[in-house]
């Protein structure tokens, strides 16, 4: 069986991959999102599994909205990580990482910023803590547009790389060489993200990262030279269902022609997902799971239902989150969202908070 596990992180990505294949039970972690005095999520959620080791942890890129915490899991599970995967740094460049830290270590006293300060110093303890627990032996820098990496235990799960392009690396290494401050949260830097494709009976699950609709196009071009097609069932969707990243023609290229999509979203409840991005997936008829409620869908107990008709808020949905809100506060969407591919192929989701949804049809009998 394959667990997905779309952690709700506020801003931000976390995953917990969990499969029983036939070597046991084995784990894999894709980002980590956590905020100083919160605990980290993956890391709780892979303890209430009984998580003893993990087969994989993967850094898709240099935000640190996608890497806050991830210490904790390393040194958590010091030892005892038999794989790490990055964006491109160019670790096996001989002196790289040293390089990395005196640069990091002028953008760190550089900073005004307390909080970009402090992680910067986490991204820096992140890579010393790779090197030494899991070591730049197992520390690969997979790239697309499509490429197979095999993490020890996943055996009966193909599981491809589909970005970065190689050729998209430039922008944040001038950013480095530069020095510049907002190194560890800068838009250009979603042009690095890694993107997974994991297919398993029958499903082919992709876990977007923050992959951009530049990176995705190209990815297009270049699966047109001999490559397997996606035909992605169910999609983590790019860069956090943001409306630039997530157009036409990229929900096109990543569902292919399937039927019954899914779309899982790493949502804030602030800015994404976009409203836009939404009605695009209204359009094509794929689910959305939100791990919390976009501000399109929210913010309805003081407007009434014509008002709310005209913000594209769907009447539905109004009625429902008017009728259950408490106190004027509406909690998260579906929170926590767990998808799950048993050994005969068949799939289930659920979630933290199982809210309907009327865009996925739930609420039709209102």
């Amino acid at each position: 069986m394959l667990h997905i596990h779309v952690l709700n992180v506020r801003h931000g990505d976390s995953i917990v991959i969990q499969y029983d294949g036939p070597s046991g039970t084995v784990y894999g972690v894709i980002d980590s999102n956590s905020t100083k005095d919160v605990p980290c999520a993956a890391l709780t959620k892979l303890e209430e599994l009984g998580a003893s080791s993990l087969s994989f942890v993967a850094l898709t890129h240099p935000d640190c909205d996608h890497y806050s915490g991830l210490s904790r899991i390393l040194k958590h599970f010091q030892q005892r990580i038999a794989k790490f995967y990055s964006f491109p740094l160019g670790v096996h460049t001989s002196g790289r990482l040293k390089e990395y830290a005196q640069i990091y270590k002028r953008v760190y006293e550089k900073a005004g910023d307390e909080f970009i300060r402090r992680k910067i110093k986490e991204f820096i303890e992140i890579l010393v803590l790779v090197k030494e627990y899991i070591g730049e032996d197992n520390w690969d820098e997979p790239r697309g547009p499509s490429s197979q990496i095999f993490p020890p235990g996943f055996a009966g799960v193909e599981i491809n790389v589909l970005l970065p392009l190689p050729r998209l690396k430039g922008p944040f290494f001038d950013m480095i060489k530069r020095g510049d401050w907002d190194v560890a949260a800068n838009e250009t830097n979603n042009g690095l993200s890694l993107a997974f494709n994991l297919r398993y009976k029958g499903h082919e699950i992709i876990l977007a990262g923050d992959g951009t609709a530049k990176s995705w196009l190209a990815q297009k071009q270049e699966i047109t030279r001999g490559l397997k097609s996606l035909r992605g069932n169910i999609v983590k969707l790019p860069h956090h269902g943001a409306e630039k990243d997530n157009t036409d023609n990229v929900l096109e290229h990543l569902y292919g022609k399937n039927d019954g999509n899914v779309a899982l979203i790493s949502a804030n409840g602030i800015s994404h997902p976009a409203q836009k991005t939404l009605q695009r997936l209204d359009k094509k008829r794929i689910s959305p799971y939100c791990t919390n409620l976009s501000k399109y869908c929210s913010n309805i107990r003081h407007i009434d239902f014509s008002m709310a008709k005209k913000r594209g808020i769907h009447p539905r949905l109004s009625r429902f989150l008017y009728s259950n809100s408490i106190d004027g506060k509406i909690h998260p969407c579906q929170g926590d969202i767990s998808v799950l591919i048993d050994d005969r192929g068949e799939l289930s989701i659920t979630s933290q908070y199982e809210n309907a949804c009327p865009r996925r049809g739930e609420l039709n009998f209102l």
